[in-house]
């Protein structure tokens, strides 16, 4: 999980402190939200886990993954993140 959480970094140009850290920055959040989406939707990662790797409890996870499932249709922002950041198959 931590291999993909700094690549996800370094491809997004943002540190792991940052999305650690209890920013309500726009860019970060989403970045935070799309981070949670991937590990737990894609990588099937637990929620729980995906919390203390990223220092915010499940609920926080929880929130986020429900968020870009939603958002994802509707604005293409945020598909554009997810097309930014797929999961490949290294991962």
């Amino acid at each position: 999980m931590q291999e993909y959480i700094n690549h996800f970094c370094e491809k997004n140009n943002i540190s792991l402190k940052e999305l650690r850290k209890d920013i309500r920055k726009r860019r970060i959040v989403q970045l935070r939200h799309v981070l949670c989406y991937n590990l737990c939707e894609v990588l099937e990662y637990g929620i729980s886990d995906v919390g203390r790797a990223l220092n915010h409890n499940h609920a926080t996870v929880l929130y986020g993954i429900k968020k870009i499932k939603i958002e994802k249709d509707i604005y293409p922002d945020i598909k554009e993140l997810l097309d930014k950041n797929k999961v490949g198959y290294i991962f």
